[in-house]
This record gives C-alpha cells, structure tokens and sequence, in this order.
C-alpha cells in the first residue's frame, strides 16, 4: 500500500495505534531508510521491518506548531521493548 506522504528527516508522523505523533530520523546506516520509533520505513512510509504499524499521516507544519511539536529539544518516540507482545511505549529520546 502506497501512502499520500513522502517521509523527511524530523517529520511528525500519525501511527496507527499510537495517540500521540512520533517524529522521523534518518537511519544513518541505511540509506533511504528512516527510522520511526524502533521500525524502518522507506521514503514512501512503506514499512521496511516486519510487524511495523502503519503510518497513518503526515503532520503539517500548521499541525505541528498547534501541538507545540516544532523546535523540541527532546523528541518522543515509540519503543518497543524486548520480549514484548509487540505493544508499543514511549520513552524520550534526545534530539539528533
């Protein structure tokens, strides 16, 4: 499934199954690749990892601004922990 958006670094994104948005980071080792929480996903938010959650949109700057996103100096991010039932939490990450 193709989705309407094209990922950038430091973008918002809406996942499914997530309340709160999660911003995108290139992956550093993998070229077109951008990391969303512990999952890869390629430039067209398609999923690169197995059991990745779907990204839903992309959040505009008028969107981001609203919801006091834009210049964070911590960035919230979905992990997963290890031996999980594959429920996502949050932990904040640093900025990179």
């Amino acid at each position: 499934m193709t989705t309407n958006f094209r990922l950038y670094e430091s973008a918002w994104v809406l996942v499914e199954g997530l309340e709160a948005p999660v911003q995108v980071h290139k992956d550093p080792g993998k070229p077109g690749a951008f990391r969303v929480g512990e999952h890869l996903y390629d430039i067209d938010a398609r999923a690169m990892t197995a059991g990745s959650p779907k990204l839903l949109s992309i959040l505009s700057l008028q969107a981001m601004s609203g919801a006091g996103l834009l210049g964070r100096s911590n960035t919230m991010a979905a992990k997963e922990p290890p031996h999980s039932s594959g429920k996502l939490r949050w932990s904040f990450l640093p900025s990179r």
